[in-house]
């Protein structure tokens, strides 16, 4: 929303008015007719008038059109049902407001009235600012509060148990204060066997808060804890606000060991009661809730032994029972004849299955027997003349087939040999013939135009060759 006056930024700070005009020397009171001011003297003059008159007013009034700039500056508007009035809080300023301003919020604003010259309007510059209904602090707390239960770390579901027995205890509070000796006490006298650690902390004033929200996580990471106490007596509110505090809140709502919120009295309930995942009305009461006593555990394992040993009688009791009415009923007799009948049956297949055995041995013995007379020395002697012999009648065979084979092949190289022979120039050259070649032998010569007297020609022989000159050439006709 852009704050009243538009886009220039009409109450920045640190923008100044222009310089009050230089009146007229015209003699006479300034504003008549024959005086007249101009807008912007007139303007200053106003100014000038209204910041004298009203240096510092209290005014109360409903915030609207509320705007927080970049710069850092508020802008807005306070009214009432009769009326409107401009309003800006420098960042100087609002750095010191508790709270967070909002539309509609009844407030009550200290400050001086101005005017903007440049706009001709005027405004409250409020120096301080303060919720009208409620304390600064307490709406602070309220709105700290939603913000968080928002985010979900005040959700029950997020709480978890707290160890049964736990062996080491760590606290967070002043180690001179009546609490920690109060934590001892306790823990002394409900179960010695336990190991306490402090971390001694500031619990009020400034810087407690930061202190606190420290030392829980110097505890997480310590981490040898079952659990962790936080808190510290009672006091005044101002005393436990550091227990209100967003950082601590944050810190008990990320601590990875459970976490037991002991600010206080039981009517003191702060916001790190709401972020722990068990409260204690005192740092007394945190004490008993973290451990129980040895009575009380002595107690606890004596009820539920007796609790134990009469659940099983009353089981047992009931499983006999059980038992003899099966005993007595139909479906067990039922039950007992057909195991019985399943017996006789089992002893039924077995027997088959023994003379099954017998036959498939007896058939057995009698095929070894016949390997056996097969496998005599005299008639693998048989065997070995029967293969000798057809196996030299093979041979016999292939022997002759493949001298057969070769013959043939024999006489058709020299077939093609012959064949080949009658084709090869060097077969015509033996007839007498002769190949002519020009004088470099690349060329074959085949008609006498390609050559004229003169030329040295090389002549092929079937053994050797000619070197000749071409002395004439006579041209025949095919």
């Amino acid at each position: 929303m852009k704050p009243p006056g538009g886009d220039r930024g009409l109450f920045d700070e640190g923008s100044s008015a222009p310089a009050s005009p230089v009146l007229p020397a015209a003699a006479g009171r300034p504003g008549t007719r024959e005086n007249p001011y101009s807008v912007s003297a007139l303007n200053t003059h106003v100014r000038g008038m209204l910041e004298d008159r009203f240096a510092c007013v209290w005014v109360v009034g409903e915030t609207s059109n509320f705007s927080s700039r970049t710069s850092g500056h508020w802008y807005f508007t306070m009214k009432d049902s009769g009326g409107e009035l401009l309003a800006v809080m420098f960042a100087r300023e609002n750095r010191s407001v508790k709270f967070d301003p909002r539309d509609g919020l009844e407030i009550l604003a200290r400050g001086r009235l101005t005017l903007y010259s440049p706009r001709g309007r005027y405004q409250l510059v409020v120096e301080e600012m303060v919720p009208r209904r409620e304390g600064a602090l307490q709406l602070a707390l309220r709105q700290l509060e939603e913000r968080l239960r928002a985010e979900g770390l005040f959700d029950p579901s997020r709480r978890r148990p707290i160890p049964l027995l736990p062996r080491r205890i760590g606290v967070v509070t002043s180690g001179d204060g009546a609490a920690f000796r109060d934590i001892l006490r306790v823990l002394r006298d409900r179960f010695a066997a336990v190991t306490v650690v402090l971390r001694d902390t500031r619990v009020q004033g400034e810087g407690a808060a930061a202190d606190i929200a420290a030392a829980i996580e110097e505890m997480n990471e310590y981490g040898r804890l079952d659990t962790l106490i936080v808190g510290r007596g009672g006091g005044s509110s101002e005393d436990l606000w550091a227990f209100n505090d967003e950082r601590v809140v944050r810190a008990i709502a990320s601590s990875r060991i459970p976490v037991i919120s002991a600010v206080g009295h039981e009517v003191d309930i702060t916001l790190s009661d709401l972020a722990a995942d068990l409260r204690a009305a005192t740092p007394s009461a945190a004490a008993e809730k973290v451990i129980a006593s040895r009575a009380e555990l002595t107690g606890r394992i004596l009820r539920l032994k007796a609790a134990l040993i009469t659940r099983a009688k009353l089981l047992v009791e009931v499983r006999r029972r059980g038992a003899e009415v099966l005993a007595r009923s139909r479906v067990l007799t039922a039950t007992e004849i057909r195991v019985r009948e399943q017996r006789q049956r089992l002893d039924e297949l077995a027997l088959r299955a023994r003379q099954a055995l017998r036959r498939r041995a007896s058939r057995c013995e009698e095929r070894l027997a016949r390997l056996a007379a097969r496998l005599a020395p005299r008639s693998l002697l048989r065997g070995v003349r029967s293969r000798s012999e057809g196996l030299a009648s093979v041979r016999s065979l292939l022997l002759r087939a493949a001298e057969a084979r070769l013959q043939e092949s024999r006489s058709e190289f020299e077939q093609l040999a012959g064949l080949l022979h009658s084709l090869s120039p060097l077969a015509v050259l033996e007839r007498g013939y002769a190949i002519c070649f020009d004088s470099g032998g690349a060329h074959i010569l085949r008609d006498a135009s390609a050559v004229t007297p003169g030329d040295e020609v090389r002549v092929k022989l079937a053994r050797g060759r000619l070197d000749c000159k071409v002395l004439a050439k006579v041209m025949e006709e095919t």
